[in-house]
Protein backbone atom coordinates (compact mmCIF):
# COMPACT_ATOMS: atom_id res chain seq x y z
CA UNK A 1 0.00 0.00 0.00
CA UNK A 2 2.79 2.23 0.02
CA UNK A 3 1.97 4.10 -3.98
CA UNK A 4 -1.32 4.19 -3.43
CA UNK A 5 -1.37 5.24 0.08
CA UNK A 6 1.11 8.36 -0.93
CA UNK A 7 -0.64 8.93 -3.92
CA UNK A 8 -3.86 9.14 -1.84
CA UNK A 9 -3.00 10.52 1.42
CA UNK A 10 -1.62 13.47 -0.89
CA UNK A 11 -4.86 13.67 -2.83
CA UNK A 12 -6.74 13.88 0.93
CA UNK A 13 -4.19 16.25 2.48
CA UNK A 14 -4.63 18.38 -0.42
CA UNK A 15 -8.11 18.73 -0.10
CA UNK A 16 -8.31 19.05 3.53
CA UNK A 17 -5.58 21.38 3.60
CA UNK A 18 -7.66 23.69 1.16
CA UNK A 19 -10.73 23.54 3.21
CA UNK A 20 -8.67 23.87 6.79
CA UNK A 21 -5.94 24.54 8.23
CA UNK A 22 -2.67 22.57 7.57
CA UNK A 23 -2.52 21.05 11.36
CA UNK A 24 -6.28 20.22 11.15
CA UNK A 25 -5.49 18.34 7.74
CA UNK A 26 -2.46 16.65 8.69
CA UNK A 27 -4.06 15.39 12.09
CA UNK A 28 -7.14 13.93 10.13
CA UNK A 29 -5.12 12.21 7.20
CA UNK A 30 -2.05 10.82 9.34
CA UNK A 31 -4.31 9.73 12.29
CA UNK A 32 -7.37 8.13 9.58
CA UNK A 33 -3.93 6.72 7.63
CA UNK A 34 -2.46 5.13 10.50
CA UNK A 35 -5.57 3.57 11.62
CA UNK A 36 -6.90 2.22 8.55
CA UNK A 37 -3.42 0.72 7.79
CA UNK A 38 -3.38 -0.91 11.51
CA UNK A 39 -6.70 -2.28 10.34
CA UNK A 40 -5.50 -4.01 7.30
CA UNK A 41 -2.64 -5.58 9.09
CA UNK A 42 -4.80 -7.00 11.74
CA UNK A 43 -7.26 -8.28 9.46
CA UNK A 44 -4.33 -9.94 6.80
CA UNK A 45 -3.68 -13.67 7.06
CA UNK A 46 -0.32 -14.86 7.39
CA UNK A 47 1.14 -16.36 3.97
CA UNK A 48 0.47 -20.21 3.53
CA UNK A 49 4.25 -21.03 3.80
CA UNK A 50 4.33 -18.75 7.61
CA UNK A 51 1.51 -21.01 9.02
CA UNK A 52 3.63 -24.41 7.15
CA UNK A 53 6.91 -24.06 8.42
CA UNK A 54 8.29 -26.35 11.19
CA UNK A 55 9.19 -24.17 14.32
CA UNK A 56 12.27 -25.76 16.49
CA UNK A 57 10.79 -24.34 19.90
CA UNK A 58 7.36 -25.61 18.91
Amino acid sequence: MSQPGTIIGGALFTALAAGAGTGTAALWVGALGTLLSGILMLAAKPPVEALLEDHPHA
